[in-house]
């Protein structure tokens, strides 16, 4: 009984490193591809597709000003899908909003702290649906651009989604 408990803490001891790593290497990939979608805020639609490194497509064949594409992996290994660039109505080829939904493991909000230790609180649940989201954002650039990172109100622990756009009117 004393080995098998020692094997189990052992196991434990070893693997949450492993995992911490883990976490960290995606984030890091998550934090890059950010950081280059959001130099695109404000530019032309053009400059987002060679970042992503798929073809955009219109969401709703009705709608030019809300694009997409298929759902890809990043070097790290994160899956991102559901992205949707979001045009501005009054200089329409210009990016106003872009925002994906993240799986393939759980980014901690802890993990998240290790690159961003100034993340605040943007917005958080109120209480009409199990859907809505914690988010948490970075601090503006110089542009006023920044990064969200969306915690879901029903599984709190692990990132969701993100959004790049300009929060300056916002904060």
């Amino acid at each position: 009984m004393l080995i098998r408990s020692l094997l189990v803490l052992t196991t434990i001891c070893i693997s949450t490193p492993l995992y911490a790593d883990e976490n960290l290497i995606k984030l890091k990939a998550l934090n890059d591809f950010a950081d280059q979608l959001k130099e695109s805020i404000g530019q032309d639609v053009g400059t987002v597709e060679p970042i992503v490194g798929h073809p955009f497509f219109r969401l709703n064949p009705a709608n030019e000003y809300r694009l997409t594409t298929k759902p890809f992996t990043l070097n790290g290994g994160v899956t991102l899908s559901n992205l949707a660039v979001r045009l501005d109505h009054n200089h329409p080829p210009k990016v106003f909003i872009i925002h994906y939904d993240v799986s393939n493991g759980c980014i901690l909000l802890s993990d998240v702290r290790k690159i961003y230790p100034q993340l605040k609180l943007f917005s958080a649940p109120h209480g009409h649906s199990v859907n809505e989201t914690f988010a948490w954002i970075t601090p503006l650039d110089k542009n006023g651009n920044a990064t969200a990172f969306a915690f879901p109100y029903a599984e709190p622990a692990c990132l969701k989604s993100m959004t790049v756009r300009n929060f300056a009117d916002d904060v």
